[in-house]
């Protein structure tokens, strides 16, 4: 088995999300959920638990689902330091 399972879930109607599920540690990051709802469903499919949310810019595309999947796994947000005006709850700002 791979360290990693990385799964596409598209979103919105032109956009896609990235998923990473470390095996061996059960880390769960997703990279710019545009909405909640298709990431919410993969995990669950697979038994996931989101750990973390990587954005890497502010757009709505990139930031729509943070909220929600924030508030209900307490996920870790990470994000550029200079978006923190921009991106709600940053909890790791990165440079």
């Amino acid at each position: 088995m791979t360290p990693f399972e990385i799964i596409v879930v598209p979103a919105l109607s032109d956009n896609y999300i990235y998923i990473a599920h470390d095996t061996s540690n059960k880390t769960t990051l997703v990279v710019d959920p545009s909405e909640a709802t298709p990431v919410l469903n993969a995990l669950k499919t697979r038994g996931w638990t989101l750990t973390h949310i990587l954005n890497t810019h502010h757009h709505g595309d990139h930031i729509g689902g943070n909220n929600i999947l924030k508030s209900k796994f307490d996920a870790k947000i990470l994000a550029f330091e200079d978006d923190k005006d921009r991106i709600p709850m940053i909890d790791i700002p990165l440079k």
